[in-house]
């Protein structure tokens, strides 16, 4: 019977599965253990034996046992793939174009196999297909679930799905026997190649909508645009205008509010009684109708003669095709609820259905007000109640409309005002689908993060886990061992607190005996506490084998985040503490202190070699990660949108808690449109220095000596491509560096120190190198130096500075060039 199990397929087969089908055919037919191996030789195929072999080689298949060359099998056909990439290919996965809710679940459990998420399975499915869904309709109804889980997620957007697909091919027959020219092409074309088609679900809610709701203006029917209609040429008897039929003019008799099908805008009777009919004019290249909220408060004393004219009148039409309304998630009385944005309105709105569902407990007061819609109609709310309204940090107690018959909650000028909402930027994609909005709520963002993530940002010292740091010393090298030195008795204390802190985090660790000994370097940090650092370059430094991992350039790092707009800065906590020394490189990092000798166990700050090896990690880590730049323990999320931001930092976080790494989370910005990086402030304009960092230049007093004039010099120039013919500018004090020059502070001096000063402080805003655009280099020549500035044009034809560069001449090549002229 084994014969009769098929081969196995080198190009199209999957081993893992082969595997376990081979796994049921032994049980099957009662194969013993040791006739597997025999079964399998026989009935792998020619191809699949060969590959055997080699794998097996230089031992023969036939010599090992069957478990043996199953896993040589699978370790190369089907070798573990990372658990990070399968993660973020598991977290890319939207659904595509013309896939169905099943396909797309059983794609999502396919990609996360293995993605090891153990108990968290569901949740991370769930979180994913919901994410990754493409109808909004299904991803809107899946949001108004409570304790929404796995299971009935998927439940719930089959029957959505399915529901979608029967009523395509109902209104596919309705729209046939209605009309069988226009109307079911517009059916077809609207909805799919065929009723029911999978791939166009998604298009089917959007439509079954649209259809409900749109109501032709021209002949007061459902089912077809303004555009399409055979009257919309027909001259009306009643107010004479062309466009529409007697029976639906506004001068006409009120149109029974039962008339009205679908969902409609609120009713502009007083009253509110019924639901208005959407009115829908547009162009026959687009798709759906046109939203026109408007809403603007009047006192009850206004004559209100127009309101009677019509009985109902809708607030407002459907969204115009591709161009979906602009919502904004706010967290109101505890609750996150989205409104749409509409600065057509005063007032905020939302429905009686909302209220009572959302805010029964609010006391809804009576309020003397009216509203009147774009077209002139006038309605009354049926009350307004006071709530607390959070957006981003901002907490206020505002006034909410409740309207009757109400659908779409409207965030109107006055919250727009009052919470300081910026209204976010979308555009339309190619396929007609928007771009995320950048409307997120970063609180809750937040403290979710710190929750999923709560091992990133523990007070406690985090453990690379991904390998250990290896130091080595040329051949030969003859081991240094230095005494203790003296250490102030003012700082023992806060020495012994820290020595005491890292021994307790296994940082140190007592020896009693060493070749090499370093002495201590005391370092003040920024926030008042000690490093204890250790002094290398008399010891360990001129033996060791330096780790020469590239270290990036700063212009490196700001180049790759042209056009970003939103930032995140990450600080690793200690960060190269977090690195574990293998045993025998902690033998030569051993510190003479005060109360004897002590070895570290992880990497130290002082060794040649710790930038090059870490680096060297955090590249390993997250070098494949778009967006991502890293110098050293810095890490910066730079992207164009906020959502991109969220998604982008996310993974990084996930990088560093399955690789054991800790954040200080007090150093962190998230999602800001300006942060502090590296010495300078960027944002999405451009490059800037850092006021904090300059403070210090501004306030030197005047050098008294080369080696303060040194120091002045070099400050200055790391900010040197933000000053034009900064050279030129440095030239009187460069003139006092020279050998063999006197030491005259003369007014030349003064002049040029604080020229340069005055120029710092004003520096230009650089922008960032776009590759993809052409570069503008303007060079000139002076007397003094030589200068040049490097630009290119942004999209309004503007020129904009990438960096300024210059250089003093030296005595000789001056003289050159005066006598050239």
């Amino acid at each position: 019977m084994a014969a009769k199990f098929g081969e196995f397929n080198l190009e199209t087969g999957n081993w893992n599965s082969y595997c376990e089908r081979l796994d049921m055919h032994f049980v099957a037919n009662n194969v013993a253990e040791e006739k597997k191996l025999p079964t399998l030789i026989s009935i792998i195929g020619e191809s699949g034996y060969e590959l055997m072999v080699n794998v097996c080689s230089p031992i023969k298949p036939h010599k090992k046992n069957y478990e043996e060359v199953v896993k040589l099998m699978t370790e190369h056909l089907q070798p573990k793939p990372s658990i990070l990439a399968a993660r973020y290919i598991f977290r890319q996965r939207m659904q595509r174009l013309g896939e169905s809710v099943t396909q797309y679940v059983s794609e999502l459990k396919r990609l996360s196999r293995p993605c090891d998420f153990k108990d968290t399975l569901n949740e991370n499915l769930r979180d994913q297909f919901v994410c990754g869904i493409r109808s909004e309709t299904i991803r809107q109804r899946l949001f108004a679930e409570e304790n929404l889980d796995w299971t009935n997620a998927t439940k719930l957007a089959n029957i959505i799905e399915s529901a979608a697909r029967d009523a395509s091919v109902v209104f596919s027959e309705e729209t046939d026997n209605r009309d069988a020219g226009s109307r079911s092409t517009l059916a077809r074309s609207s909805i799919g190649v065929g009723p029911g088609a999978p791939g166009d679900v998604y298009r089917v809610t959007g439509e079954m909508d649209r259809m409900r709701i749109a109501e032709c203006t021209a002949c007061g029917e459902t089912g077809h645009r303004w555009s399409e209609c055979r009257y919309r040429n027909f001259d009306c008897s009643r107010c004479r205008k062309i466009g529409h039929l007697r029976r639906v003019c506004p001068l006409g008799k009120q149109i029974s509010a039962g008339r009205g099908s679908g969902r409609a805008g609120w009713s502009s009777s007083p009253r509110g009684r019924g639901r208005g009919r959407g009115r829908e004019r547009a162009g026959a290249g687009a798709r759906g109708g046109a939203r026109a909220h408007y809403v603007h408060e009047e006192d009850d004393s206004r004559d209100s003669q127009d309101a009677e004219q019509q009985d109902e009148e809708p607030m407002y039409l459907m969204s115009l095709g591709n161009y979906k309304p602009v919502s904004i998630p706010i967290k109101v009385q505890n609750q996150i609820i989205k409104m749409e944005v509409d600065t057509g309105s005063a007032l905020s709105c939302i429905s009686e259905l909302v209220y009572r569902k959302m805010f029964p407990k609010c006391v809804l007061k009576a309020c003397n007000l009216t509203l009147r819609f774009y077209n002139g109609m006038r309605a009354k709310p049926l009350g307004v109640i006071e709530v607390n309204v959070t957006y981003n940090k901002i907490n206020k107690i505002l006034d909410l409309y409740v309207i009757e018959n109400g659908t779409t909650n409207l965030l109107g000028r006055q919250w727009l005002a009052e919470l300081n909402i910026t209204i976010p930027r979308f555009s339309v994609t190619n396929d007609g689908s928007c771009n995320k909005i950048d409307s997120l709520d970063t609180d809750s963002i937040l403290k979710d993060m710190f929750c999923r993530y709560k091992e990133v940002f523990n007070e406690e010292l985090g453990q690379f886990t991904g390998g250990r740091a290896r130091l080595r010393v040329c051949e030969g090298a003859k081991p240094v061992f230095c005494r203790a030195r003296p250490l102030p008795y003012a700082l023992r204390e806060r020495v012994d607190a820290e020595l005491d802190a890292m021994l307790r985090a296994g940082v140190i660790e007592p020896v009693d005996h060493s070749d090499w000994a370093t002495p201590l370097v005391i370092v003040n940090k920024p926030d008042g506490s000690l490093r204890l650092c250790a002094d290398y370059k008399v010891t360990l430094n001129r033996a060791l084998l330096v780790d020469k991992f590239p270290v990036p350039k700063i212009e490196d790092l700001f180049s790759k985040i042209s056009g970003s707009r939103y930032f995140s800065k990450l600080d690793l906590a200690q960060a190269y503490n977090q690195i574990i020394l293998d045993n025998e490189s902690t033998k030569l990092t051993v510190i003479n202190t005060h109360r004897g000798l002590f070895k570290y166990n992880r990497l130290v700050y002082g060794l040649a070699s710790s930038p090059g090896i870490f680096q060297r990690f955090m590249n390993e880590l997250l070098k494949d990660i778009p967006n991502v730049s890293f110098f050293l323990d810095d890490i910066l999320i730079s992207t164009s949108s906020l959502s991109d931001n969220v998604k982008t930092l996310n993974v990084v976080l996930e990088v560093l808690q399955n690789n054991g790494l800790k954040i200080k989370r007090q150093k962190c910005n998230f999602f800001a449109n300006e942060v502090k990086y590296l010495g300078f402030v960027i944002d999405k304009e451009g490059i800037k220095v850092d006021p904090d960092k300059v403070k210090p230049i501004l306030t030197m007093t005047p050098p008294t000596n080369v080696s303060e004039l040194r120091s002045f010099i070099g400050m200055i120039n790391f900010y040197g491509k933000f000053i034009e013919n900064l050279s030129e500018h440095l030239a009187p004090l460069y003139c006092l560096l020279r050998k063999h020059s006197r030491w005259v502070w003369g007014q030349s001096q003064q002049r040029a120190f604080n020229k340069v000063k005055e120029l710092l402080k004003g520096a230009h805003v650089l922008a960032y190198y776009d590759v993809a655009k052409p570069v503008v280099l303007t060079c000139d020549a002076g007397p003094r130096g030589l200068g040049a500035v490097l630009a290119q044009r942004d999209a309004a034809g503007r020129e904009r500075v990438i960096a300024y560069a210059s250089r003093a001449l030296a005595p000789g090549i001056r003289f050159i060039f005066l006598a050239s002229q």
